[in-house]
C-alpha cells in the first residue's frame, strides 16, 4: 500500500490521517522517507514526477510516480505508486530475451539460405570449370550435365558446343595429318 496517507480503522464513525513516514507499511515509509529526503519535504513536490529508490528491506529497486492532487476545498494530498523494479521490468527483460532468441534463429535461417545459395550458384561454375581443365587435358569425354535455362546454362551449352567442334576439328586434323602422312611415304622413293 502506498497512498502518502493511510486511512486507519475508524474510531466513532470517523477516520485518523496519518503521516506515510509514520506507516506500518516498510515500502510506503521508504518510499516516503525518499521523496522526503530528495525534495526537502513534500511541500516541494508540486508536479508529478518519477523516480526509483532501492529499498532496504529487499534490496530490490522500486519506481515510483507521484502527482499531486489538489480540489477547490483545500484537500492537499500526494498521491504515489510504488512498483518493484521486477514486476515493472520482468516482461520487458522476458520479451528481450524472445527477441534475442528469434535474431539467433533468423540469424541461422539466413545463413543457411546463404550457404545453398552460394553452393546453387558456384556448383555449376565448378562443374564447368572441371571440363575445361579436362578439355585442356585432351579429355575429350569429359561431361557437362548442366540443365539450367539461365546465364549458366547458356555458357553450359555454348561450351559443349564448342567441345565437340574442337573435338571434330582434332579429328579432321588427325586424318588429314594422317593422309599427308600416307602421301609422303607413298611419294618417297
Amino acid at each position: 500500500m502506498a497512498p502518502w496517507l493511510e486511512l486507519l480503522p475508524p474510531k466513532f464513525f470517523g477516520s485518523t490521517r496519518m503521516n506515510a513516514l509514520e506507516s506500518k507499511n516498510s515500502l510506503t515509509r521508504q518510499a516516503a522517507g525518499y521523496l522526503n529526503q530528495r525534495f526537502q519535504g513534500f511541500k516541494n513536490i508540486n508536479r508529478p514526477l518519477s523516480a526509483q529508490f532501492r529499498a532496504s528491506e529487499d534490496g530490490q529497486t522500486h519506481f515510483v510516480q507521484v502527482r499531486p492532487f489538489r480540489d477547490y476545498q483545500g484537500l492537499n494530498w500526494l498521491v504515489a505508486i510504488v512498483i518493484p523494479e521486477q514486476d515493472f521490468m520482468g516482461k520487458i527483460h522476458e520479451n528481450t530475451r524472445h527477441t534475442i532468441l528469434l535474431c539467433v534463429v533468423a540469424l541461422g535461417v539466413a545463413v543457411a539460405v546463404a550457404i545453398a545459395t552460394s553452393r546453387w550458384i558456384s556448383r555449376p561454375i565448378l562443374q564447368l570449370s572441371a571440363a575445361a581443365k579436362a578439355l585442356a587435358h585432351h579429355d575429350w569425354q569429359h561431361p557437362i550435365t548442366l540443365q539450367r535455362s539461365d546465364e549458366l546454362g547458356i555458357l553450359a551449352s555454348s561450351f559443349k558446343q564448342m567441345r565437340d567442334e574442337l573435338g571434330r576439328s582434332r579429328l579432321l586434323l588427325e586424318e588429314y595429318a594422317s593422309g599427308l602422312e600416307q602421301k609422303t611415304r607413298n611419294s618417297a622413293p
